[in-house]
């Protein structure tokens, strides 16, 4: 995580943004929980709160099972 702190906000978006696509793809409910948690943590240290609660909001949905396919990330979440 220290490797996080060192990119541009930016960076970090473009990062969060991966792994929440790629959260999208995965089958396995642990393997989407895991990339949903990166995905927070990434928005988190690019200061995109609401973003990070987003995903922490699926994330939790997906670990209690109620959710066959992942919401798109809104747009605005990223903007600030």
């Amino acid at each position: 995580m220290a490797a996080m702190s060192e990119r541009s906000p930016q960076t970090l978006i473009e990062t969060g943004l991966g792994h929440y696509r790629q959260a999208r793809l995965w089958r396995s409910r642990w393997e989407t929980m895991d990339a949903l948690s990166r995905a927070r943590a990434a928005f988190s240290q690019a200061g995109r709160t609401e973003a990070a609660q987003f995903c922490e909001d699926v994330r939790r949905q997906v670990e209690a099972g109620g959710t066959d396919e992942l919401p798109p990330l809104p747009a605005a979440l990223l903007s600030g």
